[in-house]
């Protein structure tokens, strides 16, 4: 024990040398005993044991804030919209609310988001939440905005030589007991243009134009379910003779008196004429191959007064007159069968005001004025009046001599959509019931 007393006493502990040494008690005396000269059976060097808490106060974890909001309510279009957002954080932080995308005019305040003009159409609304201690939470949206009102534009424009019609009123209405009433009315601009705003959707408009260097017309119905653009009118002027269009182009011998009057278009153009050269369809006279000719002619050398065929495509019009091939049925579509019988006539078959076939019996005469007056009517003209020798007049040498009327007849035959006659509401009316467009 001396040894051990020297050395502590004579040399300088270091770390070392203090876990290398144990105690023991000698009456009220602590002596060290150096371990490696006591014989101690255990390890020199002990496993050290865990190393100390480097923070003894560890802050609690941070928890990212929820979004409890699934879906935003629906908007109306052009009505002032509010929602609201609903978020919650597990450590009661304050939060703070962003739209990280918007459609344009969309604000928020907080929680709180508001759009003061609401467009129609499906609209991303990204929405993000923070703590301010680095959490955060994320949702997408998608804002239905219904569509409540349209805007209606268009020009006006002169029937017969295309110009525009500046202060031309366009008017959208309904009918009151059979009368005419007037809901919205704007005018047409220097350029003819006009566009009425914000009209309610999803109603069936009536479209009047009113002009004092024009006739007054009834353009028929607009129906829309979004904005309707290049919703083109078209107005004929006061100096156009109205009735020589009423008399040539509408029938007035219908045996449907409720039809009486109403212009018929070719809905599709006809495509073929099939002259029965071969006598496919009946069993009457073998056809006089100078009449042949001269059916070919109507077609071929343009014959058929424009009154007639303005709204056609003749260069698009096949003819066959070979005999050989099969007879279409009477009822095919776009299709003028000719064939000769005992009694000559002209028509054609309809459906809703359209055209979809033709038919002209003809007997043997070469006669190119009863020629053309049955494909006149095939055409959908009655031609059954006094202004009928006008139309058809035959002036050799040809081409016929066709009167500036018969010309602009054509025009607005051609531009204008099945109508009836002219009646208070204004020349060339069209029924209710048919869409502008």
């Amino acid at each position: 024990m001396k040894n051990d007393l020297e050395f502590l006493t004579n040399k300088e502990i270091t770390r070392r040398d203090v876990l290398r040494i144990g105690f023991t008690t000698l009456g009220s005396l602590f002596v060290p005993s150096y371990l490696s000269s006591c014989g101690g059976g255990g390890s020199e060097d002990p496993a050290p044991g865990p190393s100390p808490n480097p923070n003894p106060n560890p802050q609690p974890q941070n928890n990212n804030p929820i979004i409890n909001t699934s879906s935003l309510p629906d908007a109306d279009e052009a009505t002032s919209y509010a929602a609201q957002i609903s978020a919650s954080d597990q450590d009661n932080d304050v939060l703070t609310y962003n739209l990280t995308q918007k459609p344009s005019g969309m604000t928020n305040a907080g929680k709180d988001i508001s759009w003061s003009n609401p467009a129609t159409g499906d609209h991303n609304v990204n929405v993000e939440v923070l703590d301010g201690k680095g959490g955060s939470a994320a949702k997408n949206y998608i804002l239905k905005v219904i569509n409540k009102f349209d805007d209606i534009s268009g020009r006006v424009n002169d029937i017969l030589n295309g110009n525009s019609v500046q202060g031309a009123d366009v008017i959208l209405g309904h009918r009151d007991n059979g009368n005419f009433v007037a809901d919205y009315t704007v005018r047409t601009d220097s350029q003819g243009n006009y566009v009425h705003q914000r009209i309610p959707t999803s109603r069936n408009w009536l479209v009047k134009i009113v002009h004092s260097n024009y006739n007054t017309h009834l353009a028929g119905s607009l129906q829309t379910n979004k904005d309707e653009n290049n919703v083109d009118l078209e107005l004929i002027p006061t100096s156009f003779n109205m009735a020589f269009f009423d008399e040539i182009m509408r029938p007035q011998n219908r045996s449907d008196p409720s039809k009486n009057g109403v212009t018929q278009k070719w809905e599709p153009q006809p495509t073929k004429v099939y002259i029965d050269v071969g006598r496919k369809i009946t069993s009457g006279p073998t056809p006089d191959p100078i009449q042949v000719q001269k059916i070919k002619a109507v077609f071929t050398n343009r014959e058929l007064p424009p009154i007639a065929n303005g709204y056609w495509d003749i260069n698009n019009i096949q003819i066959d007159d070979t005999g050989v091939n099969p007879a279409p049925a009477r009822g095919e579509l776009g299709v003028i069968i000719v064939f000769w019988g005992s009694q000559e006539t002209g028509g054609y078959r309809e459906n809703n005001n359209f055209i979809y076939n033709g038919g002209v019996t003809l007997l043997t005469s070469s006669d190119e004025r009863v020629i053309r007056h049955e494909f006149f009517h095939a055409s959908g003209a009655d031609g059954h009046s006094n202004l009928e020798n006008t139309i058809l007049k035959i002036t050799p040498p040809y081409p016929i001599n066709y009167e500036p009327a018969d010309i602009s007849a054509s025009r607005i035959l051609q531009k204008r959509p099945p109508g009836n006659r002219s009646t208070a509401d204004g020349p060339d009316a069209n029924p209710d019931t048919y869409r502008i467009r």
